[in-house]
């Protein structure tokens, strides 16, 4: 095989969705719980009654992590060139390092090759300990439930947005006439329109802490009428979502419908027909 064909089949393992074979099914999979792993771990170290106990142990998962990490993000600069979006050697690399996969891949390395002496100042430990917890957004990479919500959230952007502009439109008139209704009669809680948003947050989603509550006969009639209307509000973003997930499914199905006839019809290709029983034989 040549260096060529190498990349291409590379490029073709670590990008691209389909043919999903056992390899690649095995890969993702090892990719997944590794960095599940250092998530727990990330959350561990926050715990000091755990964190001498395991440190050890994190120390080489860490370590193991680093390796695997740096291994990928080099592989993923050199087969980049077989995506038509990246195809020149230098700016095509460049215009890779920048894609959000290849940003949170760099973040991640930044993070955890950070050496100690760098992190004496609390202030940098603390962003440290932050870019660590991008490792998260590297699960998108490797399962398909997550890739699938980004894609919907891509997909729908408009109308989610839509539905946050009216959310906040709503939020900021409701908690602008309970001020007015309610700043005489408790102006420690309603002082301003701004703490009244605090009201109306908790209102609209029904959280109830029941720190700022009305006491005025409008101003309950005003927090059972947003209430119910939070109810109706947050019901919208969710039609949104789930039309989203129909659309997203149908396309997945689609998809994995086209492959397979692909794969039978070069299977087909790769066939003759036996002149005597009529069945089909490999060539």
């Amino acid at each position: 095989m040549t260096l060529l064909a190498a990349r291409k089949a590379l490029h073709a393992f670590l990008e691209e969705d389909y043919p999903r074979g056992f390899g690649k099914k095995l890969f993702r999979s090892f990719m997944y719980a590794l960095i599940s792993v250092n998530i727990l771990l990330i959350v561990l170290e926050t715990a000091p009654d755990i964190t001498p106990a395991t440190t050890g142990i994190s120390t080489t998962i860490y370590f193991f992590s680093i390796c695997i990490f740096i291994v990928l993000y080099i592989l993923r600069l050199w087969v980049c060139v077989e995506d038509s979006r990246f195809a020149k050697p230098l700016t095509g690399r460049l215009r890779y390092m920048v894609t959000p996969y290849a940003v949170v891949d760099l973040l991640v390395l930044i993070a955890f090759t950070t050496p100690v002496s760098f992190m004496r100042d609390p202030l940098v430990y603390e962003v440290i300990r932050f870019l660590r917890l991008s490792i998260i957004l590297k699960l998108i990479r490797y399962s398909d439930s997550l890739r699938t919500m980004t894609r919907i959230f891509i997909s729908k952007r408009k109308p989610l947005g839509m539905a946050l502009y009216m959310l906040l439109f709503l939020l900021l008139i409701t908690s602008t006439m309970m001020f007015l209704i309610e700043h005489a009669a408790q102006p420690d809680k309603f002082s301003s329109v701004a703490e009244s948003m605090w009201w109306g947050i908790e209102t609209l989603t029904t959280l109830g802490y029941g720190d700022i509550v009305p006491v005025t006969p409008a101003g309950k009639l005003l927090g059972g009428f947003v209430a119910l209307l939070g109810i109706g509000m947050f019901a919208i973003p969710a039609g949104i979502l789930a039309s989203g997930f129909y659309e997203e499914y149908a396309r997945e199905e689609e998809k994995e419908a086209r492959t397979q006839q692909l794969a039978a019809g070069e299977e087909t290709e790769n066939q003759s027909v036996c002149p005597t029983c009529g069945h089909p034989m490999n060539r």
